[in-house]
């Protein structure tokens, strides 16, 4: 199996909240995935996004199969989150100006990006739901019917994204200027293959980081994009940007 690509981007500002970025490599019929570049991208722009105060802690290509998102998605909260530890957050405070660690990303959105390879618009997944049903194999040979996901939960339940991505979605409908470019939808279906998994299992885990008291506060979000046949890479680049300062400037809001 192909090893996960991890990389981590420190920023001197001291914004609201901090971005973990995650994509994924190659999977049956989708060679090239596109949320690979997008990743990449975010990797060798650094400094573009700290001028524009996007404070993006990590960025993660993970292996397109269960196993591989079953371990990279526990790691990431055990990392940013542990209670005693110098988490991912206080390095980054700690090379800014601010004094505090809460300063410099008190909630931290765990922000995944997939293709929907069918897929016309950008897609702000609501919902994600314990049951991996795969129509193909994963990377790994691995296909499961009728799972769950979640020990110890309904079959099927829906975990729900924290975010208002009512108001986020409205927002970034407003600021795209250019109706050439793919419209933004709010989906409650991000099917039930591995984009599935990832999102079930990354909003399970920030809901029990919260239901803990852990001082850093987190919040999950799942964005299917379409191929860059439908919107080039410098648009999907371009609306991943627009997407984490909505949602900077939706918590500052609250």
């Amino acid at each position: 199996p192909k090893r996960n690509q991890t990389t981590t981007v420190m920023n001197s500002t001291t914004p609201k909240c901090a971005f973990v970025i995650t994509g994924f490599g190659p999977f049956r019929g989708v060679p090239d995935n596109p949320t690979s570049t997008l990743v990449r991208r975010l990797q060798k722009e650094a400094s573009s996004l700290k001028a524009q105060r996007v404070n993006v802690l990590e960025t993660h290509i993970m292996e397109t199969s269960a196993d591989a998102v079953r371990k990279e998605v526990c790691e990431m909260y055990t990392r940013v989150c542990s209670k005693g530890n110098a988490s991912v957050v206080e390095a980054a405070a700690a090379t800014s100006s601010s004094s505090t660690a809460a300063e410099g990303g008190n909630t931290i959105v765990f922000l995944h990006l997939g293709v929907n390879y069918r897929g016309t618009q950008f897609q702000l997944e609501q919902c994600g739901y314990n049951d991996a049903t795969f129509r193909i194999p994963d990377e790994r040979g691995y296909q499961p019917t009728g799972e769950c996901i979640i020990a110890g939960n309904k079959f099927g339940k829906c975990f729900t994204a924290s975010l208002d991505l009512q108001t986020i979605c409205k927002e970034l409908q407003n600021d795209n200027d250019d109706e050439n470019n793919p419209s933004v939808t709010i989906s409650t279906n991000p099917g039930r293959f591995v984009c599935n998994y990832t999102y079930c299992l990354s909003l399970n885990q920030s809901q029990t980081v919260s239901k803990e008291g852990n001082t850093t506060k987190t919040a999950s979000l799942f964005v299917h994009v379409p191929p860059f046949e439908v919107a080039s890479e410098d648009v999907q680049f371009e609306f991943v940007i627009r997407i984490m300062k909505a949602i900077e400037g939706h918590l500052c809001s609250q």
